[in-house]
């Protein structure tokens, strides 16, 4: 099964890479994560958008740091 991978830039210098399952296999996780970014999309807006995600792991990346979450339970 392939899974899709999706990126993240948010606020200034600051990156989240999460790997998530497909729809069905994502209604039955218990892997929850909460994202919050602007939408850079948006020529000359900040609206902010938040996502709840389902994930198999969590990469956050700021600056030189690196942390990997492997699993956050709700």
């Amino acid at each position: 099964m392939i899974k899709q991978v999706y990126f993240f830039q948010l606020k200034k210098n600051f990156k989240i890479l999460y790997r998530c399952e497909n729809k069905k296999e994502t209604l039955k996780s218990l892997y929850l994560f909460e994202l919050e970014y602007f939408n850079r999309n948006c020529i000359g807006c900040k609206k902010r958008r938040t996502n709840i995600l389902y994930f198999i792991y969590v990469i956050i990346i700021k600056e030189d740091q690196l942390i990997l979450v492997e699993s956050i339970i709700v």
